[in-house]
């Protein structure tokens, strides 16, 4: 059986909702080593995300000003190598993953690699 998308990505435990200052989406992105993060609302919706060079200089309260529009969502059970040709396509190195309209992980290329390398 193939793997899928879902058994290789990180799952995501740091998705910030809008509300968050930009302190705290930093930190979310230390603490999950990664470089951008999936931004919610209230109710879990995507609404985008936030890398960590929009969090420099922002003045709001927020990260709202600094939400971006998804580069690429993939759905949990895609197929890896699909992933990875999306992302070349779109120019990005990792994947929002979600199953329907729940963000539930980040799918890197890195991370496929060191994976399926074990």
């Amino acid at each position: 059986m193939s793997q899928s998308v879902s058994d290789l990505m990180r799952p995501c435990r740091a998705a910030v909702q809008s509300t968050a200052t930009p302190a705290e989406a930093a930190l979310a992105m230390l603490s999950e080593r990664v470089r951008e993060l999936p931004v919610i609302d209230a109710c879990g919706k995507l609404l985008g995300v936030v890398r960590a060079e929009d969090l420099f200089g922002i003045r709001e309260e927020t990260v709202k000003p600094a939400i971006r529009p998804v580069r690429l969502v993939v759905p949990a059970d895609a197929l890896p190598v699909d992933a990875v040709r999306m992302m070349q396509k779109v120019g990005s190195d990792q994947a929002v993953v979600v199953d329907g309209e729940k963000v539930v992980g980040l799918f890197a290329w890195q991370d496929a690699v060191e994976r399926l390398a074990d």
